[in-house]
């Protein structure tokens, strides 16, 4: 046998011989049956197609509870599948087609009032920028130290006259590229 197929084999081995250690189903009056799972007890109704687990009443498929009994009684799994997943269902519901519709043009006009959009608040100016949030180990605002002793320096604007100019251009301080002092 191929390897993958021999482990395919081992795997549904495996798996029925756990469903049957751990799930024992037991009748009950009027299609009721009782499958006891290691410690926990669940009710099953074949006729009205319910599990105390829900899955079956949720998906309309068997749930393994459910299962357990069709295997003990060894009964058809199809029988148990909810009807909406048959393809005559699925037939039924394509067999008429949809019938066209006709264009905008020729609906009938209505009295009743034309439906507006909501009215957006007016947005004046540019939106404004959110500044960078700053991670947790980052300091508010960076600030020179302070020595015991000195006093806080005073930020103090220099005049027009006490700026030293420097070229764009070379980077040269005091003379402009066209021979005026700067």
């Amino acid at each position: 046998m191929p390897l993958v197929a021999m482990l395919e084999t081992i795997r549904r081995l495996a798996m029925s011989q756990n469903t049957k250690r751990n799930c024992r189903a037991v009748a009950g009056a009027n299609g009721q049956f009782d499958v006891r799972e290691n410690i926990v007890g669940h009710s099953i109704h074949m006729t009205r197609r319910t599990c105390t687990c829900r899955k079956w009443d949720m998906t309309g498929i068997p749930c393994r509870h459910a299962l357990r009994v069709i295997m003990h009684m060894k009964w058809k799994s199809d029988d148990y599948v909810s009807d909406w997943y048959l393809t005559s269902k699925w037939r039924a519901t394509y067999e008429n087609s949809i019938s066209p519709v006709t264009g905008m043009r020729f609906w009938r006009k209505t009295d009743e009032t034309r439906i507006q959009p909501p009215t957006r608040p007016e947005s004046k100016g540019r939106k404004k920028r959110q500044k960078r949030i700053k991670g947790k180990n980052e300091s508010p605002k960076k600030k020179r130290k302070v020595q015991c002793g000195e006093e806080s320096p005073k930020k103090v604007k220099a005049s027009r006259e006490e700026r030293t100019m420097t070229c764009g251009h070379c980077g040269i301080t005091g003379i402009s590229f066209d021979g005026v002092k700067l």
